[in-house]
């Protein structure tokens, strides 16, 4: 999450120059309400294709010891969150922008950063202790209703947008 800090003071600082013409907050509003669109349509479409496996983890799957170092590893050399703060995360750059400036997107920034951890752990943990509860049927509910919400928001940025 850290590793994503200087490429999004980068983008606020080209941004800044920009964020005044609407042009620009329109371009960027349409390709991140794309952008969420479609992820959210991958999401549904993986899901409907695919059935979730709930079986034990293969014992000779290597594993390293600790989640929180192949987290920040995985975070690191994840080659699509440079194009997420591109596309849909340049919304929010621009918006933390108008809000106060680069102080803004410090803000936006951990409050971010933040709810990725909540989130995150939220999710790793529900994987853990709730798949035997929930079941699959009712899992493949709960990721499409992850993918309705994100068109919806993706929807709503290119609303805002046109």
């Amino acid at each position: 999450m850290l590793v994503e800090l200087p490429l999004v003071l980068a983008l606020s600082l080209g941004l800044l120059a920009a964020a005044s013409q609407p042009t620009i907050k329109s371009l960027i509003g349409l390709v991140g309400g794309i952008g969420l669109i479609c992820f959210g349509s991958l999401q549904i479409y993986d899901t409907l294709k695919n059935k979730p496996e709930f079986g034990e983890m293969p014992k000779n799957r290597s594993i390293p010891a600790s989640s929180l170092i192949l987290g920040l590893g995985l975070t690191a050399l994840n080659p699509y969150f440079i194009l997420w703060w591109l596309t849909i995360g340049s919304v929010l750059i621009v918006q933390a922008l108008a809000f106060a400036a680069i102080t803004g997107v410090l803000i936006m920034y951990l409050a971010h950063v933040w709810m990725d951890y909540v989130y995150l752990t939220t999710i790793a943990h529900v994987g853990k202790k709730g798949r035997k509860i929930i079941g699959s049927r009712y899992y493949k509910l709960v990721l499409i209703a992850f993918g309705l919400i994100l068109i919806y928001y993706g929807s709503t940025f290119i609303l805002n947008t046109v």
